[in-house]
This record gives structure tokens, sequence and C-alpha cells, in this order.
């Protein structure tokens, strides 16, 4: 066991069952989010669970980073990237938007 879960050795079987609960709530709500609910906000909220402290200052990366990843995302989920020109023509179409709608 590592280091940052020794407090795991000070607690005695109330203790961890109560921290397994309140684990499993904070996955499940994170499991059950969605929409826009579903964000990098609701990741640090289920970081905040553990005793380390996240050092994470939750910026986001660079424009043409962030719009990289958000649309590898975004196909990735929607399995689109393999079905023919009009998908291509979609994508572009998407892309464009998305970029448009981040500058303003």
């Amino acid at each position: 066991m590592s280091s940052l879960d020794s407090d795991l050795f000070h607690m005695d079987t109330p203790d961890l069952q109560a921290e397994i609960r309140r684990l499993r709530e904070a996955i499940r709500r994170h499991r059950d989010e969605r929409a826009g609910g579903r964000c990098w906000q609701d990741d640090r909220r289920l970081y905040t669970l553990l005793p380390e402290r996240d050092s994470d200052s939750g910026d986001l990366p660079p424009l043409n980073e962030f719009l990289h990843s958000a649309e590898s995302y975004w196909w990735e989920r929607h399995q689109l990237k393999s079905r023919g020109p009009q998908t291509r023509l979609l994508r572009r179409i998407l892309v464009s938007l998305l970029r448009t709608a981040l500058r303003h």
C-alpha cells in the first residue's frame, strides 16, 4: 500500500466502511452525471476525495490543444471516424462550429 494511503491503517472497521460508502457514492455521482454536469469540474470534485492535495490548478491547455482533445473525444464517443465521405464533411463542419463557438 502506498504511503499516500497510510491514513487507512489508523481507521477501525466502522471508519473504513464509512470511507468505502463515501467513495462509492462519489463514484456513482460521477458516473451518473450527464450533459453539462459531466465536465472537468466533476472530475475535480472526485479528486478532492483523495487524501493528497491535487496540485493541478484546473487551467485549460492552449486553445489548439484543447480543440484537438475535444474533437478527438467527441469523435471517439460517437464512433464516426470511419463512416465515409459524409462523415468527413460533417466532421469539418462540426470542428468549424466548435472553433467559432470557442472564440466568442
